[in-house]
């Protein structure tokens, strides 16, 4: 049950005022009565001193007549009694005979200890009484005991009134502290009830509401938070409002397709690209983005994305387009609650096949011309079929798509290389100086790797001569260098580096003062 926090702040206050009143409501009916009973019973002690004495001083048989004189001097009620119990003097019933006292507590303890008291109402004169009795002279039957008893009427009476005066003041302080609790409630709770308007309105989306409370405490401090918050939050939606319209600018500039999915594989983002690529109309690009993240092939290549953050790509079918030839790849992005999600880049891969086609048929003229220039046997006609090939293969590697990464042996790669050349090697063999590297695996896209060690050893081979073509290999880091030299006198162009580059790998040339050198840089596996 909710409880507004003006009756809580009154609560609080009655709680306040209770807990002080409490306590001296139980000391004065407890602590306070019995400190006046006992300064009475000191009292009556101290008059039993007195009275014993005179008692003492004559003979037994003259102790009803000193108790009969005795009973003018003093104020209390007194009673003397003998060792039996019997009553021989009482002020207050001088001609009255009064039963025996025997069996009264306080003449027991008196009798047996020299001293007792009691509190009871007196069956002799109905009131509650205060009685403190003293046994006048040795035990025996000769003794007797002096009581003197005082009335409990006036302490009570005197109780009464201070309780009455606590209610009283009990009354004024509640009321008091309802008041003030009204007035404190009203006080705090206003300014509370403003930041919570405020509050209310923040959530709804109304960043433009401001707090002004000048309370001088705690409450102050809040409203600045709440209003410091809110420009927080207007700058952030600002900012976020600008990004993404900057990032929707950039995608509607990308020539590649781009659709952005949330966490429940709904598009929420596409650009112009996109549309055009799978032939999206206004009306069902929304249906048919979401129809495009189920087709076979994309979901299980969306969750790969999911993994490795980024995907291979993948070739894309649409069915309500089926003569687009699309490839997607899907990658793994953030939506704006900071969740993983996934989106998909378009491309027309009309040009990469072709640009496959050609390379395939590139190749297959490079092999051709392969097969032929080792069948011939004159050098120098074997020499341009395969400089013809090696500039096949060169313009195969650098305009086709990148084909799967797959590890060869260095060695093996350079034995196939020198093994094509044929007539251009001579029948001479090839010589490897190095520490060893030649055992290297390297990483091998197509053939890029193959046609730049053809290409350089062709090159030099193309100087007859009787001794072997020898080709030295050292490791540099990630990537293991093949360099040959030759004789100055060569103007042929060097083109294997635009197709090393794709694997991160490299070639080029220099040249000395009688000698050229050419060199590869491969990438190590």
């Amino acid at each position: 049950m909710r409880v507004p926090l003006h009756i809580k702040l009154v609560i609080s206050y009655i709680l306040v005022v209770g807990l002080a009143l409490v306590p001296t409501a139980v000391y004065l009916r407890t602590s306070l009565q019995k400190e006046q009973v006992a300064s009475v019973r000191q009292q009556l002690r101290a008059d039993l001193t007195v009275l014993c004495g005179r008692l003492r001083s004559g003979s037994p048989a003259e102790l009803a007549a000193r108790a009969g004189a005795f009973r003018f001097s003093v104020l209390t009620r007194v009673t003397v009694m003998n060792a039996s119990g019997d009553v021989l003097v009482d002020s207050e019933r001088p001609d009255v005979s009064l039963p025996n006292h025997g069996d009264r507590a306080e003449y027991r303890d008196a009798l047996a200890r020299g001293e007792g008291s009691a509190e009871r109402v007196s069956a002799t004169t109905g009131r509650r009484m205060l009685y403190v009795a003293r046994r006048c002279g040795d035990a025996g039957a000769q003794a007797s005991v002096a009581r003197l008893a005082v009335r409990l009427d006036g302490i009570e009476s005197g109780r009464a009134k201070i309780e009455g005066v606590l209610r009283n003041a009990g009354a004024v302080a509640l009321s008091a502290a309802v008041l003030l609790g009204l007035v404190a409630a009203l006080v705090a709770v206003r300014p509370l009830r403003a930041i919570a308007s405020a509050a209310h309105a923040i959530a709804k989306g109304d960043f433009g509401t401001s707090l002004s409370v000048h309370t001088g405490d705690e409450i102050e401090e809040v409203a600045h938070a709440i209003n410091s918050v809110v420009d927080m939050l207007r700058d952030r939606l600002v900012a976020s409002g600008a990004e993404r319209a900057t990032t929707q600018a950039l995608l509607d500039e990308l020539p590649v397709g781009v659709v952005v999915y949330d966490a429940d594989r709904q598009p929420t983002r596409l650009n112009p690209a996109a549309r055009l690529l799978c032939g999206l109309e206004p009306n069902v690009e929304s249906v048919r983005c979401a129809e495009l993240a189920r087709l076979p092939g994309q979901r299980a290549a969306m969750e790969r994305a999911a993994v490795e953050a980024r995907g291979e790509p993948v070739a894309l079918t649409l069915p309500w387009m089926p003569s687009a030839r699309l490839r997607a790849r899907w990658v793994r992005v953030y939506d704006d609650g900071g969740g993983d999600t996934a989106a998909v880049i378009l491309a027309d891969a009309s040009i990469e096949l072709a640009l496959e086609e050609r390379g395939a048929r590139l190749r297959e003229a490079a092999s051709a011309l392969r097969r032929v220039a080792s069948s011939i046997a004159d050098p120098i006609e074997a020499t341009s079929l395969h400089r013809l090939a090696d500039r096949c293969g060169e313009v195969a590697s650098s305009g086709a798509p990148d084909a799967p990464l797959r590890v060869e042996a260095l060695g093996a790669l350079i034995d196939r290389a020198w093994s094509e050349l044929g007539a251009v090697g001579g029948g001479r063999a090839v010589e490897v100086a190095g520490d060893g590297a030649v055992d290297v695996s390297v990483a091998e896209r197509g053939e890029r790797c193959l046609d730049a060690l053809r290409s350089l050893l062709r090159w030099a081979a193309e100087p007859p001569g009787e001794s072997g073509v020898e080709l030295r290999v050292t490791h540099e880091g990630a990537t293991v260098r093949v360099s040959a030299r030759r004789p100055l006198g060569s103007d042929e162009p060097f083109f294997a580096a635009r197709a090393l580059r794709a694997l991160s790998g490299d070639a080029g040339q220099r040249f000395g003062e009688d000698h050229e050198e050419r060199w590869l840089s491969l990438p190590c596996a």
